[in-house]
């Protein structure tokens, strides 16, 4: 959290017999916010998702403060974040 307060967001491993494919949830807003959201518990909980969680937690270097500019995101089949 000492990284900055714009935006915090998790990447979820879904379990699936055929494949493994990643599920991001993510707000423009502090990670103390963030967490507290019980969308966020909901999220962390959801038995369909593995034991594999990515968290990320950034101050914003380009462009606006939205959702859609926080990590972590997709492109094509890969999750990122940096």
């Amino acid at each position: 959290m000492l990284r900055g307060e714009d935006s915090t967001g998790l990447i979820g491993i879904e379990r699936n017999k055929k494949q493994t494919e990643s599920v991001i949830f993510k707000k423009a807003m502090s990670a103390y916010d963030f967490l507290d959201l019980g969308s966020t518990g909901d999220f962390l909980s959801d038995n369909e998702r593995g034991k594999c969680f990515i968290g990320h937690h950034r101050s914003a270097t380009v462009g606006k403060v939205i959702q859609k500019n926080a990590h972590p995101f997709k492109d094509g089949p890969i999750t990122l974040v940096h």
